[in-house]
């Protein structure tokens, strides 16, 4: 089994027209950020750290939206690793469809629901 990550971040980017009108960027109370930001998500090995697939999108695009973009290089044999953000029956779903497993962190207000047959490890 490969043992693939996903993880993601932003980057400031270079202070131009078409960059602030496509990415824009964080904003404050004394106005907009001083420079568009990227959000970027990848796709890596955890044991090799080789890069899979990454996506990027404006600063305003989720993590979890970005993945959707990976999913056409996810599949079978792989165990993908997630943070807390990324948990989504959706998401899930999709990830599942691929043939993948997951390995995900949960919030601590996460839910299953009733019924449910998964087996969650002892804290």
């Amino acid at each position: 089994m490969r043992l693939v990550q996903l993880d993601g971040s932003t980057s400031d980017l270079p202070d131009t027209k078409l960059n602030r009108a496509f990415f824009s960027g964080s904003s404050y109370v004394g106005g907009p950020a001083s420079l568009p930001k990227a959000r970027w998500l990848i796709a890596a090995e955890a044991g090799t750290h080789a890069l899979l697939v990454a996506a990027f999108g404006p600063w305003t695009t989720s993590e979890p939206a970005l993945a959707l973009d990976l999913l056409p290089h996810l599949g079978p044999g792989m165990i993908t690793l997630a943070d807390r953000d990324f948990l989504s029956h959706r998401l899930a779903t999709e990830v599942l469809s691929t043939g993948a497993h997951l390995l995900w962190r949960g919030k601590a207000t996460f839910h299953r629901r009733s019924g449910s047959q998964e087996r969650v490890a002892p804290k």
